[in-house]
């Protein structure tokens, strides 16, 4: 469900600029902010590089076509 919502001319101009320099939309670019403040709020002891890291890397699986589940070995 989409809606609408009031930012600020400042919010908007840095989602702009950091948008051209990530690749994203703008609107990409303010749901990847939101998701990162969300995950940072809920695990303060995680850094920001980890959660970028994590992040990152559900990303890159799903939109990897070779990835195959992990099997865990019992000797």
């Amino acid at each position: 469900m989409e809606k609408n919502v009031r930012l600020s001319n400042v919010l908007v101009l840095a989602a702009q600029q950091a948008s051209k320099d990530s690749g994203r939309t703008v609107k990409e670019q303010l749901e990847h902010w939101v998701t990162i403040g969300r995950l940072v709020e809920d695990n303060p002891d995680l850094t920001y590089k980890f959660i970028k890291n994590i992040l990152k890397g559900q990303q890159e699986a799903a939109e990897s076509k070779n990835l195959k589940p992990f099997k865990f070995n019992t000797f």
